[in-house]
């Protein structure tokens, strides 16, 4: 007799007869088939949640390192905003305007050169070909000379309208280089 017939026959033996399936197993025979039948719907949720929550935390990084390249081009804006300013108008608060805006060219340098950094570390196509237009464009107002006010703002107002965070941080205000942040 083969096993699957010896099994038939254990079905169809006098003992088993009118009694259903379940009354046959175990009290622990039926709890385990109960604990797999309701751990594959909780297993199936479990895994859509993980992979919820990853692409929300790639999100999230994502996020953050576009936040760390326009903190870094809004410095750059406030203080070529400072320098326009400053070449502007004559402050009466600054004692020395010439070390001043010595001092802001340098610290404009340095802020377009952390972002190029980090530009290079987590930019994509658009803000290669956008740092590449910025440098050129503030290479080309730190070397003119201009004698008149109008010609100067002229030059800071096309690197302003050049950069990115500028375009999308500008507020309604009557001077686009005098504008208040927050």
């Amino acid at each position: 007799m083969t096993i699957s017939s010896q099994f038939a026959a254990s079905l169809l033996h006098p003992s088993h007869s009118g009694k259903r399936f379940l009354r046959r197993l175990s009290v622990g025979a039926k709890l385990w088939i109960m604990t797999v039948i309701f751990s594959v719907p909780i297993l199936g949720l479990g895994a859509v949640y993980i992979q919820s929550l990853g692409s929300t935390l790639w999100f999230t990084a994502t996020e953050q390192r576009g936040f760390l390249l326009f903190e870094s081009l809004d410095r750059f804006d406030r203080v070529v905003s400072r320098r326009a300013e400053l070449r502007a108008t004559n402050s009466p608060e600054s004692p020395d305007p010439a070390a001043e805006l010595r001092q802001l060219t340098e610290r404009a340098d340095s802020a377009l050169a952390a972002f190029a950094i980090l530009e290079g570390r987590d930019g994509n196509a658009h803000t290669h070909a956008g740092i590449r237009t910025l440098a050129e464009l503030w290479n080309a107002l730190n070397s003119s000379k201009s004698a008149s006010v109008a010609a100067d703002l002229s030059a800071h107002a096309t690197l302003m309208d050049a950069s990115p965070s500028e375009r999308h941080s500008r507020r309604s205000c009557s001077h686009s280089l005098r504008c208040s942040r927050g």
